[in-house]
């Protein structure tokens, strides 16, 4: 007897936790029917402290942050998409169906695709008072929808660098390094090369460095070249442009920088092996020369290349 009035009672507590839930989506619903889109989201809020294990009230408030957010200004949108995104991740944790997960992964991308879109467009528009601006509200609107798509962190730290925001173009990276599921090549290369502009050479090195281990590209790998020239080693540059050389062999800039560095490091290792003689070191002597010859037998080879 006492086992079916405990079930009783477990089942009256769910029917009133159902019909509370859908009280308060119903009397939102009402409210952006009249396009009260802040009462309607106090509505939620409430209901949400009540039972914050709803998972179709927090999907509602992703919607209606969505809705809301076309009334603002692009600078203004930024707080409803990110509410947005963590009402949908609560609403996904909590346990949504197959159709209202679609719905999730539909909304974002139809308002990520609009933002970023958006963004590109005053970004490669010519020039307007305001165009970056515009530019980097649009695209922080985009990361805000989709924080795990590497192309708006891109195009957002391209606009911060264009406006000559350096600090916020280095930031927008580094949040992406943390909010990406795994390291990125593109992501360490713009890093390598902001930090050359801003003449931290030893971090350059070591951001191109991640890169060309991640995916070994071109670009990355005569980022690095750079950074090891500014950085006075142009031993290192000789031996990544050789490797550089085999896979473009045509390439007339590599072949030109090739040239450059390989005399210099030759003239490094013609005074070396004058002071060893002057000081009568044999051994030294012995080595430099071996070094020079191994060089010279890979310009060669790769003069042949070319």
């Amino acid at each position: 007897m006492k086992m079916i009035s405990l079930t009783r009672w477990a089942a009256f507590v769910a029917l009133g936790f159902f019909l509370g839930c859908s009280n308060t989506l119903k009397t939102v619903e009402s409210l952006v029917q009249e396009q009260a889109y802040f009462q309607a989201l106090k509505e939620l809020e409430e209901g949400l402290e009540k039972r914050p294990e709803n998972e179709l009230l927090w999907l509602e408030q992703g919607r209606i942050h969505l809705i809301y957010s076309e009334t603002d200004e692009p600078i203004q949108r930024t707080f409803h998409y990110q509410t947005a995104y963590f009402s949908f991740e609560e609403a996904r944790r909590l346990g949504v169906d197959s159709t209202q997960n679609a719905e999730i992964d539909n909304l974002l991308q139809r308002y990520w695709a609009q933002e970023h879109n958006a963004g590109i467009r005053a970004l490669e528009s010519g020039e307007y008072d305001d165009r970056l601006r515009d530019a980097s509200s649009h695209l922080r609107n985009a990361v805000a929808l989709k924080p795990n798509e590497i192309s708006s962190y891109i195009a957002l730290s391209n606009a911060y660098y264009s406006a000559a925001k350096m600090k916020l173009a280095v930031k927008t990276l580094r949040d992406a390094e943390g909010n990406l599921d795994a390291p990125n090549a593109q992501i360490y290369e713009k890093l390598g090369f902001l930090s050359l502009e801003q003449g931290d050479i030893e971090e350059s090195i070591t951001f191109y460095q991640r890169s060309i281990e991640i995916a070994d590209n071109k670009n990355a790998a005569f980022g690095l070249v750079n950074a090891y020239i500014l950085a006075g080693e142009s031993l290192m540059s000789v031996e990544l442009l050789s490797s550089l050389l085999e896979r473009y062999p045509n390439d007339t800039e590599i072949n030109h920088v090739y040239g450059v560095q390989l005399n210099i490091v030759l003239d490094g290792y013609l005074t070396q092996i004058h002071q060893a003689y002057e000081d009568d070191h044999s051994e030294e002597v012995e080595r430099l020369r071996e070094a020079i010859d191994l060089m010279m037998e890979g310009a060669e080879g790769q003069l042949t290349q070319a």
